[in-house]
């Protein structure tokens, strides 16, 4: 189920009521869950909301529904420079591998379209049907994160980025990343940008 649903919006179900208490959470929680690596000798720096996601689906306390995607940010060392990305695995059955190459999400002005890049992809066969495993990437402007991560407010906590992958095959997966996480995303950016210019 999306986070972005209807159905979670009208919250019916005691499921629903506590999917909209995590995504209420307030940004400030979340700073400290947001994984930050990379030391003097590296080029970069990452961040990454990959725990965040994780520790969501295992019932703990976090942002998201599901660990199938999460926001990467490469900050260079040098220059400040920031880029962003989602990160997004998905299965998805039939008899052959599908292709992903594009993607649109929404921003401020409209939607932008990314070029979407294979990291991985697996399958798992049995005499019932196959399985398959994809991990792509594509890159999101840091400037649609930050206006939504000012948008975020806990009495709205749906408000937050929908995003469409395309498949060659027809087949398209659409999700969404919730405003606490990215408010919470874009604060770690701008510390550690902060932490570079000292």
């Amino acid at each position: 189920m999306s986070i972005m649903s209807p159905a979670i919006a009208a919250a019916q179900s005691k499921s629903e009521q506590r999917t909209l208490a995590l995504l209420a959470r307030p940004p400030a929680e979340l700073v400290g869950l947001i994984a930050v690596t990379g030391d003097s000798l590296d080029p970069q720096i990452t961040i990454s909301t990959r725990d965040v996601t994780a520790i969501t689906s295992k019932g703990l306390l976090a942002s998201t529904t599901s660990e199938n995607s999460f926001l990467r940010a490469f900050i260079n060392r040098k220059t400040g420079a920031v880029s962003a990305q989602v990160y997004h695995s998905m299965t998805y059955g039939g008899r052959g591998f599908d292709t992903f190459s594009r993607a649109t999400y929404e921003a401020p002005d409209g939607i932008e379209e990314a070029s979407v890049s294979q990291v991985s992809s697996d399958v798992s066969c049995s005499r019932y049907g196959c399985t398959h495993y994809a991990d792509v990437v594509f890159p999101i402007k840091v400037e649609v994160l930050r206006a939504a991560a000012k948008a975020f407010n806990p009495a709205t906590p749906l408000f937050g980025i929908k995003y469409r992958i395309f498949g060659q095959s027809g087949t398209n997966i659409d999700e969404g990343l919730p405003g606490n996480e990215m408010a919470a995303f874009v604060a770690v950016i701008d510390r550690e940008v902060a932490a570079l210019k000292r």
